[in-house]
């Protein structure tokens, strides 16, 4: 599990690091401006979407590439059937298993979508 976090931090900390916004927690409650905190919310929501579209062609890329290895082996395959010999010394298909980041910007963006839904609630109350 400390492993999956870690990797998560490398991956997303050089993009999300400058969208934390800490004067909303630092600063007066009072102060806040549902409008202003609604603009921010949708600027860091791009923001998130151009990472993870980043990050969805990066694994169309590693796809690609593992589907390139798999057709190879599975040529490998085919001949040593044709030719008679053992087929256990070929490695098996490789999968593929996406870029915990991936999953971190999904989740981040439906939070942030739920945020802005309470936020524009707030600001016509």
């Amino acid at each position: 599990m400390y492993t999956y976090i870690l990797q998560c931090m490398c991956c997303t900390m050089p993009y999300i690091s400058p969208l934390w916004p800490s004067r909303w927690m630092d600063g007066a409650f009072l102060d806040l401006e549902a409008e202003a905190i609604e603009a921010e919310v949708d600027e860091y929501w791009r923001e998130i979407y151009k990472i993870q579209k980043a990050f969805n062609q990066k694994l169309k890329k590693m796809q690609i590439e593992i589907d390139e290895v798999n057709r190879e082996r599975k040529k490998k395959r085919r001949l040593a059937e044709e030719d008679g010999q053992a087929t256990d010394d070929i490695e098996p298909d490789v999968e593929l298993h996406p870029p915990a980041a991936v999953g971190v910007c999904n989740t981040v963006q439906d939070h942030m979508t739920e945020f802005k839904v309470r936020i524009a609630d707030r600001a016509t109350v």
